[in-house]
């Protein structure tokens, strides 16, 4: 009678401590075999967001505390989380090949990470909580069959007890699944603004082309970006680079406004994911746990009329 819930408490040690890396290999995977009904890519981080956001926000406070006295910004291990760290290494790279100032760019940066790793707070401790409720509607169901059997001894079959227990993993791995996929899926787009933007905007003052600029820039990946809400976003970005190709017109402060405004939908998709995920706990649950808490209930029912 104990293996069933033990198996089902080892499946959801496993699931909490696979690494992103893992999940990262297991959506490739996915991407490559279904691509034309998965159109978006990206990658798993580490499970410690939280704490890596945090730290790189430590070394990028030091970072501006350096170019603020006129340091060049001696090497500097910069801790790993999502696009940031990526960002920052390259607007460095700028630095010592073209001398651009990262002293105003690093505020804008430092208050997305700070905003980023608060909702990461957010999200993990719904996603947490979410897998804790599974676990405990789980641990109900194994206890109530227990204590049924003690005290009539009533036993369902092993077929009913695999089809509740498959029930309950599967609902607990489709949880953790659609929520990696929906967050890379609503989430990846702002890696790319970001990444433009900052480019651009520590790349105009270094006299290059602007050829060059946009090139060195990325500017070109936002055309493969379609995601309707981006379309004024979309408009006022080409806007803003047809003057600046055309007479060189300073366009910095305008792109300070256009970070502005895209951190803006960021937040709101911030409160919109958070919402999905309750609704998704909502409708897993409904699916898979209560199904399955009745599937038990149903064959109990039918053991006593057969009594």
């Amino acid at each position: 009678m104990l293996l069933y819930p033990s198996i089902l408490i080892g499946c959801y040690v496993l699931l909490a401590f696979i690494p992103e890396r893992a999940w990262e290999s297991f959506f490739v995977f996915s991407k490559q075999s279904f691509s034309n009904v998965l159109k978006y890519g990206g990658q798993f981080k580490h499970l410690s967001n939280v704490y890596s956001g945090e730290l790189l926000l430590f070394k990028v406070t030091m970072l501006a505390s350096e170019l603020n006295v006129g340091k060049v910004g001696s090497p500097i291990e910069l801790h790993s989380y999502k696009f940031y760290t990526g960002l920052l290494e390259e607007l460095l790279t700028y630095k010592r090949q073209f001398g651009i100032s990262l002293s105003k760019i690093l505020i804008p940066i430092r208050g997305g990470i700070k905003k980023d790793f608060q909702f990461e707070k957010k999200i993990q401790n719904e996603l947490v909580g979410g897998i804790f409720q599974f676990l405990f509607v789980s641990i109900i169901t194994w206890l109530f069959s227990f204590m049924v059997y003690k005290m009539v001894q009533l036993d369902s079959s092993w077929l009913t007890k695999m089809i509740i227990l498959v029930l309950q993993i599967l609902g607990t791995t489709f949880y953790v699944i659609i929520y990696r996929m929906q967050k890379i899926r609503q989430f990846k787009i702002f890696e790319t603004y970001f990444q433009v933007l900052f480019f651009l905007m520590s790349l105009i003052d270094v006299g290059l082309s602007s050829s060059k600029v946009l090139h060195q820039s990325g500017f070109s990946r936002i055309d493969e970006l379609k995601d309707p809400h981006f379309l004024i976003v979309n408009k006022k970005l080409k806007g803003l680079v047809e003057v600046y190709k055309n007479n060189g017109h300073q366009i910095k402060s305008d792109l300070e406004g256009l970070i502005e405004e895209i951190y803006f939908l960021q937040e709101e998709r911030f409160e919109q994911f958070l919402k999905f995920l309750g609704i998704l706990k909502f409708v897993i649950l409904c699916l898979f746990f209560l199904s399955a808490y009745f599937i038990y209930l149903f064959t109990l029912f039918s053991l006593f009329l057969m009594e």
